[in-house]
């Protein structure tokens, strides 16, 4: 999710319109909210169905959508009920694996032969090395494990500051990997988003409708204000797909509701 973070600053910052999103539920503490509202998609909350439209609604503005995951890509999902492989074959999303290479030779060359013969309908795109030792470790690895049809997007050494063991990003604190400025530096160096974008055009499955902005359906006011959970966008566009009008409710500045308020949505305490 860090190394997803940051790729999806550099895109913003190039002016991409991009959205993140972590597969499974992450609390609004853990999401480096950014770009226009990153999120989660997790099936085991709402049924895999359920997951797709959303996702169809979430990124139909966008020109580059990244989804990462914190779990290998045949390991199942927080609520045990899916794995990454089933929703990018659902999504018909292009997979970029991340490997740590560190302390490995010619044996993962059968380990990823391995994964890539089990994905059967999962597109694995491209590779990212993370914890390698220098240039040439890197330049064995990618003899062993890439070709023309798997490509190398990048590799990150373990002297860098981003390495395999890193926390994500949070929204409430300072990135734990220092400056940001920094970071994006070290990342456009040795990520390669250009490619990035090129394996994400490689996606088949296309949205049918645009972002849900509002409806003429019932009004629901989503309390905010300081001490509740900011929602994400994926949660409000969830809300408004269902047929409501969406609006703000502060806590603190607004002196009473709408007259045609059908609904209030209390959620999401921070501190008592």
């Amino acid at each position: 999710y860090a190394v997803a973070s940051l790729l999806a600053e550099i895109a913003a910052r190039g002016r991409v319109p991009v959205r993140l999103h972590h597969l499974g539920a992450l609390g609004s503490a853990a999401v480096w909210d950014r770009w226009g509202g990153s999120g989660f998609i997790d099936p085991g909350l709402y049924g895999m169905k359920a997951a797709g439209d959303l996702y169809v609604k979430s990124m139909a503005e966008a020109q580059l959508s990244l989804l990462s995951a914190s779990v290998g890509l045949y390991d199942d999902g927080p609520s045990g009920s899916w794995t990454p492989a089933v929703v990018a074959r659902k999504l018909d999303a292009p997979v970029v694996l991340l490997l740590d290479v560190r302390g490995w030779g010619r044996t993962l060359e059968h380990v990823l032969n391995g994964v890539r013969a089990a994905a059967e309908e999962i597109n694995i795109a491209g590779v990212i090395f993370c914890g390698a030792r220098d240039g040439a470790h890197v330049e064995s690895i990618r003899r062993l494990v890439c070709g023309p049809n798997l490509p190398l997007v990048g590799a990150l050494m373990d002297r860098d500051a981003l390495t395999w063991d890193s926390p994500a990003p949070g929204v409430a604190n300072v990135p734990p990997f220092g400056d940001v400025t920094e970071m994006v530096a070290l990342m456009e160096q040795r990520l390669d988003l250009d490619l990035v974008e090129q394996l994400a055009g490689q996606r088949g499955y296309l949205p049918d409708g645009g972002t849900v902005r509002d409806s003429e359906g019932p009004l629901v006011m989503v309390a905010s204000c300081r001490g509740f959970t900011p929602w994400s966008r994926d949660a409000i566009d969830m809300l408004r797909s269902a047929g409501t009008s969406v609006r703000r409710l502060d806590l603190a500045e607004d002196r009473e509701l709408p007259h045609d308020t059908a609904g209030v949505i209390i959620a999401g305490h921070l501190w008592q």
